[in-house]
């Protein structure tokens, strides 16, 4: 049944993002950062792996024309995934701690701790163990730390949310490895 729902979930994922993409033209670039990100995820994650990588390689290409670091940074962590999920680990690494980066200097530690997270997972793809802990305990640090910053039920709204709590299951398997 949760399968069943994955998948309806995803196709309208794709569905919207499609959609999205033929209203946008190319003026509205946030839109289409945000639609090629979000069909490209869909994509990885329903196997569609090449095609996947590929929009969300597109949404950090636009993201990178309209100047936007939250933008950029948005559209690298779904390529993080996208690169992972179709085995390039090394690669996904490098975008990961590149979105980081980015996210860190703009202060959005909701999204940090998840590029953090992808970036444990690519390491430890990598072989680099010790690395792969170290980036899962700063993400699990960073996580944590939001509840001091929203509040304890804005926070148990946010991790209540499948997608948060999909980057949580795989962060406690990188911290018990």
């Amino acid at each position: 049944r949760l399968a069943a729902e994955k998948r309806a979930d995803e196709a309208e994922a794709k569905t919207k993002s499609q959609q999205a993409l033929a209203l946008a033209g190319t003026n509205l670039k946030g839109i289409l950062v945000e639609a090629n990100y979000t069909l490209g995820l869909a994509q990885a994650f329903s196997g569609a792996v090449r095609e996947g990588r590929s929009n969300c390689e597109r949404a950090v290409e636009f993201a990178q024309q309209s100047k936007d670091p939250a933008l950029l940074s948005e559209a690298q962590l779904a390529l993080a995934e996208a690169r992972l999920l179709s085995g390039d680990a090394a690669g996904a690494l490098t975008v990961a701690l590149s979105a980081q980066e980015i996210l860190g200097h703009l202060g959005k530690q909701d999204s940090e701790w998840v590029a953090l997270a992808i970036a444990a997972r690519a390491s430890r793809s990598t072989g680099d163990t010790t690395k792969a802990q170290d980036l899962a305990r700063r993400a699990a640090e960073l996580l944590s730390g939001l509840t001091a910053k929203w509040g304890a039920e804005n926070y148990n709204r946010y991790v209540s949310r499948p997608d948060i709590q999909l980057v949580r299951k795989q962060l406690s398997e990188s911290l018990a490895k």
